[in-house]
């Protein structure tokens, strides 16, 4: 699916690359951190996490291949102009979207909450910085 989105196997395999160091730091942060095991929910949880992972650095790499600039720095930075605002507001607002779970007593809910806030945490660091 990468592919038919970003065209140029290079920027695919980098997106991938990723995709799965955020997930890899999810499943750390879960395990070390915030004490979640790994059952159905937190499962579903994380198959969730996969779409939320790869829009932001997708966002990005379209942004990169879009650019007019004429060298891979400035079609870098070009990119990050453009589109390091959007995510990061997307982000912050998805997040505060999520607050009110962290009121519920449903081990579910709050496990969502903690899931999908670090998955889009770690997301907009790895796509802005």
């Amino acid at each position: 699916v990468t592919l038919l989105v970003l065209p140029h196997p290079v920027l695919c395999c980098l997106a991938m690359l990723v995709v799965a160091m955020i997930l890899a730091g999810l499943v750390g942060t879960m395990a070390l951190v915030l004490n979640i095991r790994i059952e159905t929910i937190s499962m579903i949880n994380l198959v969730i996490s996969i779409g939320f992972s790869i829009d932001n650095v997708a966002h990005y790499f379209h942004s990169y291949m879009a650019s007019k600039k004429p060298t891979r720095k400035e079609k870098a930075l070009d990119a990050l102009e453009r589109i390091g605002v959007p995510i990061l507001a997307g982000d912050a607002s998805t997040m505060i979207a999520l607050l009110p779970l962290l009121g519920s007593k449903s081990q579910i809910f709050r496990s969502f909450f903690f899931i999908l806030f670090t998955v889009l945490l770690l997301g907009a660091l790895h796509a802005v910085v």
